[in-house]
């Protein structure tokens, strides 16, 4: 996508988390990585699943490309939200789906580039990081 493009979408997720600000929390974890479903984030999903927690909450996993995506899937209460689509038209839809699904989540986990531009004052954000503080301390 264009420069345009990608500012006028973040500015559309601007107003989209303004306005859904105010929707009430559900049961929902949304998870990040870069590539999709690596990283620390894959490890916590994973022992939350190992600890049946999928069956209270929503897991939604932000993908960035299609690998992997079999994985997150094949568990119960378990769902994807692609980043991006090849239309416009599916591509506004799917950003006015993900502000939706980012208001009512109790928790945001996420290890490498994402991070909300706004938060429920009952939401939590947990950012993971991937070591790169510590990887020059030596």
């Amino acid at each position: 996508m264009n420069k345009a493009v990608i500012h006028i979408y973040d500015s559309l997720n601007s107003l989209l988390s303004i306005v859904f600000s105010h929707v009430k929390q559900d049961d929902v974890i949304i998870f990040e990585s870069n590539p999709s479903f690596t990283d620390n984030t894959r490890y916590v999903f994973e022992e939350m699943l190992h600890r049946g927690l999928n069956a209270k909450y929503k897991m939604y996993w932000i993908a960035r490309d299609g690998t992997n995506i079999s994985n997150i899937t094949k568990n119960g209460n378990c769902f994807v939200l692609p980043s991006t689509h090849s239309s416009l038209i599916k591509q506004t839809v799917n950003t006015i789906k993900k502000a939706y699904i980012f208001s009512k989540a109790k928790c945001i986990i996420s290890c490498n580039v994402f991070q909300p531009k706004y938060t429920g004052r009952k939401q939590y954000y947990v950012h993971l990081n991937h070591g790169a503080s510590n990887k020059n301390s030596i």
